[in-house]
């Protein structure tokens, strides 16, 4: 099966569909998908212990790591609970050539040209 290629634009989020849902759902259930959580449990960071544990520097980035962590871990789950927004259908705009299709207050104004009289002309 040919796997379509995924672009990462750092600027924008991936979109995600209910392709992507029903694969990971597909995933988490299979063997490797029940290793996976286990490990990602195993392997969360905890607040340090010791003589670590009675700096409030440490523990305080510790529990902030910890609170990062359980939110990626969330938002994976999440992404199977919730049903991913459909790509949404872009309004495209009407042809910029085309005056008719745009609102009156967005139309170009037509002037009237008439040309000069020959009366009006200046004199050589």
């Amino acid at each position: 099966m040919a796997e379509e290629t995924v672009y990462h634009d750092p600027f924008h989020s991936p979109v995600w569909d209910s392709t992507d849902a029903t694969r990971l759902r597909n995933l988490l259930t299979q063997r490797t998908g029940k290793r996976l959580i286990l490990r990602l449990r195993l392997d969360r960071p905890s607040l340090p212990y010791g003589p670590a544990a009675h700096d409030p520097h440490a523990v305080a980035m510790a529990a902030k790591e910890m609170a990062g962590y359980e939110k990626a871990i969330s938002n994976i789950f999440d992404y199977l609970v919730t049903q991913p927004v459909e790509n949404a259908k872009t309004e495209s705009y009407p042809n910029l050539d085309d005056d008719a299709a745009w609102p009156p207050e967005l139309q170009k104004p037509v002037r009237e040209v008439t040309p000069p009289k020959e009366d009006d002309a200046p004199a050589s």
